[in-house]
């Protein structure tokens, strides 16, 4: 007994060491080896043969104590990936120990997979002048905004963009009104003008492209039909003129040497959006019953304009899937252990099937690496990882590969319809597998195609 206390105390004074060679002070070396050995006594097995769902039930278990720091959390995401570098497991470096760092953040109140049910607390941060500078009844405009588009089943994006720039429009009417100008009585006439004068100040002022120009008058447009009643043909201003910017696509070997600096989940999702022609959000909000094997399917769900679709599973990704979805069930099934609430779904359907959240076939492709208190619902589940891993990860996959254009995750996208058209696909079925509503904006894509070296070579080259 004694011979083993000596041998368990050697190798965290080594393990120490070990530490100390990364720059960690020693308060941190303290903390880690903690974590560390509260890790190690958690394991029913040797430390060689455990695996990724062990390690993220021990972080579900440190995002559960409300008296855990962010530091506390951080530290004890280095400790278990240091002690499985050291110990040499061989699966160490697949695991996204960014993520689970940044999982342990709390959800922001924008989060797409939060129920919309707003807290007494949140409407009084909403409606705090402090923050705003506005006048009572501006609020309750807004609110009564809010309550229309929610009526409307609007996404849940839509309506941050349109409360976002209803707030900046009533500061500015505000501004040039005075304070007790009534902005729940504005006539037609007035409308005009003060959409008129906004937009102005948009471009003029502001600066703000053409584009935000539209996003900014299609909300005050709403806020006037839908709260102030304002009939649309009385609104007889003009829009700002759309901008024509091409997007930007990766050629094939830009796509294989970007792929090549990504890893783990992260090249999961980024070979999704590449190989399926998913957005970002569609990619992350998958779930297990969106993949149909047996027919060789991904279904998207409620896509932008609220718009489902199917599109073709790539073959190369079928053993990758398949092998996710067994990582992903380790991690449900420790959920139904703990009796955690289902994952949050569309449509108010937990209340219509009260127990479908917590079928397997609802569970996240992509689930967070801890669970989070829903504060709108207050409810405790998990939800879908964030946007911002893969976002980051493409950035440095992309400055690795020495690609100096304007890209990211939605370049993948760009670069899936171009190559279809260049192997010859119809454009109408691109457009399908696409979700675009019109075809000219899938038509954009064939003046891609000269970049991408389909148009034969210069004038110029043929004068020598």
């Amino acid at each position: 007994m004694e011979s083993q206390q000596l041998r368990e105390r050697a190798f965290w004074e080594r393990f120490a060491v070990y530490l100390r060679e990364f720059k960690f002070s020693e308060i941190s070396v303290s903390k880690q080896i903690d974590f560390a050995k509260s890790f190690v006594f958690r394991l029913d097995c040797r430390l060689v043969e455990s695996n990724e769902a062990m390690v993220s039930a021990f972080f579900d278990e440190i995002g559960r104590d409300p008296s855990r720091t962010l530091v506390e959390a951080s530290q004890a995401v280095d400790a278990v990936k240091f002690l499985l570098k050291r110990a040499k497991v061989s699966w160490v470096d697949s695991v996204d120990w960014e993520g689970h760092k940044a999982s342990f953040q709390s959800l922001p109140p924008s989060h797409p997979t939060r129920v919309r049910r707003d807290t007494l607390e949140q409407r009084r941060k909403d409606s705090d002048p402090r923050k705003w500078n506005l006048a009572d009844q501006d609020h309750e405009l807004i609110r009564a905004c809010k309550d229309a588009i929610r009526t409307d089943n609007l996404a849940i994006k839509t309506e941050q963009t349109y409360l976002s720039a209803l707030r900046n429009f009533l500061k500015f009417v505000r501004q040039i009104r005075g304070t007790e100008y009534d902005t729940r009585d504005i006539p037609s006439e007035e409308a005009n003008a003060l959409a008129g004068m906004y937009l102005s100040h948009l471009a003029v002022d502001r600066g703000v492209s053409a584009s935000t120009q539209s996003t900014r008058l299609s909300a005050v447009v709403y806020f006037f039909r839908h709260v102030l009643g304002i009939n649309p043909e009385d609104l007889d201003f003009e829009r700002p003129g759309k901008e024509s910017s091409l997007p930007e696509v990766f050629s094939h070997n830009e796509v294989k040497s970007v792929l090549s600096h990504l890893k783990g989940t992260k090249l999961l999702k980024a070979k999704l959006m590449y190989g399926c022609g998913l957005r970002l959000s569609e990619c992350i909000r998958l779930r297990v019953k969106d993949l149909d094997f047996d027919q060789s399917r991904v279904s998207v769900r409620q896509g932008k304009g609220r718009k489902d679709r199917i599109l073709p599973l790539p073959g190369k990704l079928r053993e990758d899937l398949l092998q996710r979805v067994n990582e992903i069930e380790k991690i449900w099934e420790e959920d139904s252990k703990l009796d955690i609430s289902g994952v949050y779904l569309p449509d108010a359907l937990d209340f219509k099937y009260p127990n479908a959240g917590r079928e397997f076939g609802w569970f996240w492709l992509f689930p967070s690496h801890k669970l989070s208190v829903d504060p709108r619902a207050d409810t405790v589940r998990r939800h879908h990882v964030c946007d911002n891993g893969i976002q980051n990860a493409m950035k440095r996959a992309i400055h690795a590969s020495r690609i100096f254009k304007k890209a990211g995750c939605h370049t993948l996208r760009h670069s899936f319809a171009t190559h279809l058209l260049l192997a010859g696909t119809d454009i109408r079925t691109i457009q399908e597998m696409m979700g675009h509503s019109r075809l000219e904006t899938t038509m954009r894509y064939t003046h891609v195609i000269g970049r991408a070296g389909v148009i034969g070579s210069s004038p110029l080259d043929n004068l020598m």
